[in-house]
């Protein structure tokens, strides 16, 4: 039960909304907190385990949370998804996308993509919402990757599996193939050597199979996506009416 912020030790005072999912630092503009709770504040690098993905959204105090992990951003972290506000919803309080980004990029890492959740990332001028983009966007997920040059550059085969895991899972699965593609040599002579690594590398299989298998609907793309799999998993594409007795749609992976 700690806020995790740029310095630890620290009291800080929330405002407490009726909705727990606008509880914030900051007071937002136009409604009245229904209390203050004091809360202590720690940081990401007083966390002694490696973080590979860090996933943030504490309602406008990113960059700060973001500032107390240079240590786990520089040694552990491969990928960011991070909240950020084009138009800040909080009093006085400017957007916080620019500072989000500086900081990421200080610290190694490139934005790829904003992921929108359109219910609840625009506001509406209206009573209703007139479609899938309307109004006033006031935030997003950002999502950032540590940059790809130090990926390809890269032997660690965890690192590599790791990273590519992120971006399928994050809106960048052409990256994901990429990384695969050109780092494949390193995961095939190393990867024998971990039993929990040969079952994540399933899943990107699995994962990447189905990708393909839409993919390869289009006829310009069915020789590359039949290459492109072959070289990333070592295998021929499933012959025509096997597929999903290879990949079953109720898999567990």
């Amino acid at each position: 039960n700690t806020f995790l912020d740029q310095t630890a030790g620290n009291n800080i005072s929330m405002n407490l909304y009726n909705h727990s999912g606008k509880n914030s630092f900051y007071q937002i503009k136009g409604e009245q907190a229904k209390k203050k709770n004091s809360v202590s504040t720690s940081t990401i690098d007083s966390i002694s385990e490696k973080i590979k993905f860090l996933k943030i959204d504490i309602e406008g105090k990113e960059e700060s949370c973001l500032l107390g992990a240079k240590k786990q951003l520089k040694n552990n972290i491969l990928g960011v998804r991070c909240e950020i506000l084009l138009n800040s919803p909080y009093k006085g309080e400017r957007e916080t996308w620019s500072g989000v980004n500086k900081t990421l990029n200080r610290a190694g890492f490139e934005f790829m993509n904003f992921d929108i959740v359109k219910n609840v990332s625009f506001k509406s001028f209206s009573k209703y919402n007139c479609g899938d983009i309307f109004g006033k966007m006031y935030s997003a997920d950002g999502i950032w990757v540590k940059k790809i040059k130090y990926i390809l550059d890269s032997n660690d085969y965890k690192e590599i599996i790791d990273y590519s895991v992120f971006c399928i899972f994050n809106n960048i699965p052409d990256l994901a193939i990429k990384i695969l593609k050109s780092k494949r040599s390193a995961i095939k002579k190393n990867i024998k050597k971990s039993a929990k690594y040969q079952k994540i590398f399933f899943l990107l299989e699995y994962t990447l199979a189905k990708i393909f298998f839409n993919l390869r609907k289009i006829p310009a793309y069915q020789k590359i996506v039949e290459k492109d799999f072959e070289i990333i998993f070592q295998k021929k594409w499933p012959a025509e009416g096997s597929f999903f007795n290879k990949y079953p749609l109720d898999m567990k992976v």
